[in-house]
């Protein structure tokens, strides 16, 4: 197990190098115990230089959503929303494609798909 300093070393150099993705992908995994009392100065630096980057125009739009995903993440209580769409029509579609996948199989001499129903 990796200590509370070794992971704030390395987050501090993945900011450094400009490694933003790699960046929020590490924090929003271990941010929640990161966010401690004991290291909480520290965390709400990172996010005030990430707050400031999410206002730069100038850096790419995927590196600002990513990082803002991070800071909503944060005001959340590090608690990931769920991304399940239980509704009737995801479950028919859901229904749909699961027929239609058992009724086609890979044909490889002709390098496409074959409906076996029709066979």
């Amino acid at each position: 197990m990796l200590t509370e300093n070794i992971m704030h070393d390395c987050l501090v150099q993945l900011f450094r190098s400009k490694n933003l993705e790699c960046f929020c992908m590490l924090l929003s995994t271990i941010g929640k115990e990161l966010d401690s009392d004991r290291s909480r100065p520290r965390m709400n630096q990172y996010f005030e230089l990430m707050a400031k980057i999410v206002n730069d125009k100038k850096k790419p739009a995927k590196v600002r959503f990513m990082l803002q995903d991070v800071i909503d993440l944060r005001k959340k209580n590090w608690i990931k929303r769920r991304i399940a769409n239980n509704s009737p029509s995801q479950q028919r579609y859901n229904n749909t494609s699961k027929l239609l996948h058992h009724n086609y199989h890979y044909d490889n001499n002709r390098s496409q798909y074959v409906n076996t129903v029709l066979m």
